[in-house]
């Protein structure tokens, strides 16, 4: 004898064929949803579109401006509110190499930086992206990406120098990583 019904309708676990269709409907997506995860074929190795030499070209001149930056500023010591060589904040330190370097003017503070460009993602970093850091409970922290998982920017223990982002402290206080765009002729490139 075949049973009309699935053993566990006469427990009253599928009260309807509706319910018998959502059922089925999830186990269909799931399954489906398991499919995407098969890993993606590499695409084949091709050579450099003009467009991405042009952008590794500039990356490199972004990054030897900001390294001429830091020899200009090296170990100078951190002032809140500092915009000179006699002490500097973060965010004025990143004001001032946009500004002087790139030719680019940003807001002032580091809250108002946070809103410029569009994100980028932290393995996405080029030379000048903006990266964010929550250093206090109300403290936000600003640097430059300059490569190589490097950053320069405005310490309140050691003025203006260069960190790597994977060290301890600054890897678990970083936050975001914004994308300000560089124009050629903005910045001399």
């Amino acid at each position: 004898m075949i049973p009309d019904r699935f053993e566990s309708d006469r427990m009253g676990l599928y009260k309807s064929d509706s319910m018998k269709k959502t059922i089925l409907l999830i186990i269909i997506m799931i399954l489906a949803g398991c499919a995407g995860l098969v890993p993606h074929k590499p695409e084949p190795s091709v050579a450099p579109r003009p467009e991405d030499q042009t952008a590794i070209r500039n990356n490199t001149l972004i990054r030897k401006k900001l390294m001429d930056q830091y020899a200009e500023w090296k170990g100078t010591r951190y002032r809140a509110g500092g915009l000179s060589r006699n002490g500097v904040d973060c965010s004025g330190f990143v004001y001032l190499t946009f500004r002087s370097k790139l030719n680019i003017h940003l807001p002032r503070s580091a809250d108002l930086q946070s809103k410029c460009g569009v994100p980028v993602s932290r393995n996405n970093l080029n030379p000048g992206d903006l990266v964010f850091f929550k250093t206090g409970f109300f403290e936000r922290h600003v640097g430059v990406y300059i490569g190589e998982d490097w950053f320069l920017h405005a310490s309140s223990t050691n003025g203006v120098t260069i960190s790597k982002l994977s060290n301890e402290y600054w890897a678990s206080a970083y936050c975001f990583s914004r994308r300000v765009t560089i124009r050629q002729d903005q910045s001399g490139l």
